[in-house]
C-alpha cells in the first residue's frame, strides 16, 4: 500500500480504530444514555497489486517536480505504485499536489513496486523525507496535535517509476497530499489548495463524521456524529472501560467545548468518545478521538466545529 502520513489520536501516532466501541453521555458527568456502533474503516482499495507479469506502461515518463497537480484519486490510484498521469493546471479542478520529490537511497536496487525488501527499505526513506514536509504543507501545528482530531487529510500518497523507466535508470519517488477518499467507490478532489489548509477552518467535507450504519463520511454527508477532538491519555495505568469511562469523559469535555465554541454543555448535544483497540493501546496509541452528536439521535449534515451557545443545529 502506498501511503504514509498520520492519523492523528491524541497520541500523534497513526491509530485505525477497529473493533473500538463509543458511548455517548449527555450533559457533565451523566450516565450513558446512547450506545452507537463504532465507525466502519474505509473500504480498503479493490484492485490487485501489481506484479511482475502485470503489463507496465511503456518506458519514458517524465520526472515529477515539486508543485505539479494531477485530477482527482480513488483509492486505486492511490495505492498504485506507479502515477503515470498527466498533470493539471493547479488552479483547476485536480485531487492531488506533489509537494516532495526525493531520490532513492542507493541501495535499492530492485523496483520497490514487487520487491519486498526494496519496498520496506524505500517506506522508511519516505516516511523520513516526506511525513514532517506533509505537515508543513498542510500547515499542520503540531503544539495543536494532541487535540486535533482525524481528518481526510491526515495521509499522503507516494509514487515511484515504473518498471521499466526503474530499469532504465529513474530512482525518484514524489509524494502527494490528496482528500483520503472513504471508500472503493469515492474518487475525491481538492477544494482550492491543500497548502496551508490547517490556517483556517477546513472546509466540511474534509471532516470525519459518522453516518448510516456506522459508515465513515465526510460531514457535508448525511451524519449522525462527528469526530471534533482528540486527548492524549498517557497517564493511564490500563485500558480504560469502553462504556462510559468517567476518566475519558472528563478529558474530552474541555477539548470538545473548545471545538464547539462553547464553555458549557448544551443541551441538545450529546459527547462520547472513540477508543483504539486494547491492543493498538499496549502499542503506545494511548489516546481517545472525542465525538458529539445531536442529544435526540437527529441526523445532521454540516460541521459542529464553532456552533456556539445559540446557533441551530446543522440537521438533515
Amino acid at each position: 500500500m502506498h501511503r504514509g502520513g498520520w492519523r492523528w489520536s491524541a497520541s500523534g501516532a497513526v491509530v485505525v480504530m477497529t473493533g473500538a466501541a463509543l458511548v455517548l453521555v449527555a450533559g457533565c458527568g451523566t450516565p450513558a444514555v446512547v450506545d452507537v456502533s463504532p465507525p466502519v474503516q474505509p473500504v480498503p482499495g479493490t484492485a490487485a497489486p501489481e506484479t511482475a507479469s502485470t503489463p507496465q506502461p511503456e518506458s519514458g515518463q517524465a520526472a515529477p517536480e515539486i508543485g505539479e497537480c494531477r485530477g482527482p484519486v480513488d483509492l486505486q490510484i492511490i495505492d498504485a505504485a506507479a502515477d503515470t498521469r498527466s498533470t493539471v493546471e493547479c488552479g483547476e479542478g485536480h485531487g492531488s499536489e506533489t509537494f516532495w520529490v526525493g531520490e532513492m537511497d542507493r541501495d535499492i536496487v530492485a523496483w520497490p513496486g514487487t520487491d519486498e525488501r526494496a519496498g520496506e527499505m524505500l517506506g522508511v526513506q519516505v516516511d523520513q523525507e516526506c511525513s514532517g514536509r506533509h505537515l508543513e504543507y498542510l500547515g499542520f501545528d503540531a503544539v495543536a496535535a494532541p487535540n486535533l482530531p482525524p481528518d481526510r487529510l491526515q495521509l499522503f500518497a507516494y509514487y515511484i517509476p515504473t518498471e521499466a523507466d526503474f530499469a532504465d535508470g529513474a530512482r525518484w519517488f514524489r509524494c502527494d497530499a490528496l482528500v483520503e477518499p472513504l471508500n472503493a467507490a469515492e474518487t475525491t478532489s481538492i477544494d482550492g489548495t491543500l497548502e496551508d489548509v490547517y490556517g483556517t477552518p477546513l472546509p466540511v467535507s474534509y471532516r470525519l463524521c459518522e453516518g448510516r450504519l456506522g459508515l465513515t463520511v465526510g460531514c457535508d454527508d448525511v451524519h449522525e456524529l462527528e469526530y471534533l477532538a482528540s486527548v492524549v491519555l498517557d497517564d493511564f495505568t490500563a485500558y480504560p472501560s469502553q462504556r462510559g469511562d468517567p476518566r475519558v469523559t472528563a478529558a474530552c469535555r474541555v477539548p470538545l467545548l473548545d471545538a464547539l465554541g462553547l464553555t458549557e454543555e448544551r443541551q441538545d448535544l450529546v459527547f462520547g468518545y472513540l477508543l483504539p483497540t486494547e491492543a493498538a493501546w499496549g502499542a503506545g496509541a494511548q489516546g481517545a478521538t472525542c465525538v458529539v452528536g445531536a442529544a435526540d439521535g437527529s441526523e445532521l449534515n454540516g460541521t459542529l466545529a464553532g456552533l456556539g451557545r445559540d446557533a441551530d443545529l446543522p440537521l438533515a
